[in-house]
Parts: structure tokens; C-alpha cells; sequence
């Protein structure tokens, strides 16, 4: 919002103070630059920077809530299609043949992932 330079001239230091809400005004002194921040027209555009940069960091608070929702909902779909996955999942009864047969799709889901 401000700035300060100091250039070097064929041996001459100057101090150049200007505000970004007049551009193009240097100030005569770090005093007069310091009474400029007073006034009501740079409390305002500080006022609006302000306003400004809330509403930029509202924007990103806005894109990331509506990732994190959208990644709650694809979780809560991946979630209840496991959960039907086991409610419909069958059970051998006991028989030698069929527990073979299980034990090879589970090994087969292992392998999947």
C-alpha cells in the first residue's frame, strides 16, 4: 500500500515516500507521508483494500468448502456402496467346495486394491 525508495544520484540520496491511493503524489517528507495517512481519503482506500482483500479470502474459503463438500459426498457414496457390498455379501454354508470358492473372491477383492 506504501512505498518508500531511496535512489542515489551522483552522490545525492533522496528518499522518495508515495501512498498508493494518489498515485503519482511525492510526499515532500516522511512527516507530510505521515499526516497523508491520516486523512480521510487514505482511510477510506484502506478501508476499501480492506473490503477487498476480505472478499478475496471469502472466495477461497467459499471454493474450498464446496471441495471438501463435494469429497464428503463422494466418500458417502463409495462408503454406502461398501456397506451394500456387505450386506449382500454370501456366506458359504459349510460346504468344502463353496468355501473354496469364497476364499478365492476374497483373495481376488485383496489383490484388486
Amino acid at each position: 500500500m506504501n512505498s518508500q525508495n531511496t535512489s542515489t544520484t551522483s552522490m545525492t540520496r533522496v528518499r522518495v515516500v508515495q501512498c498508493d491511493c494518489n498515485p503519482g503524489k511525492t510526499y515532500a517528507s516522511t512527516q507530510s507521508f505521515h499526516q497523508h495517512l491520516t486523512t480521510h481519503r487514505h482511510e477510506a482506500f484502506a478501508l476499501k483494500e480492506r473490503c477487498r482483500d476480505l472478499q478475496r479470502r471469502l472466495q477461497a474459503m467459499e471454493m474450498r468448502w464446496k471441495t471438501s463438500t463435494h469429497t464428503i459426498h463422494v466418500l458417502r457414496r463409495k462408503c454406502d456402496a461398501l456397506e451394500n457390498a456387505l450386506t449382500h455379501l454370501e456366506v458359504p454354508d459349510g460346504d468344502e467346495e463353496e468355501e473354496g470358492a469364497f476364499e478365492d473372491a476374497m483373495t481376488t477383492v485383496q489383490e484388486e486394491r
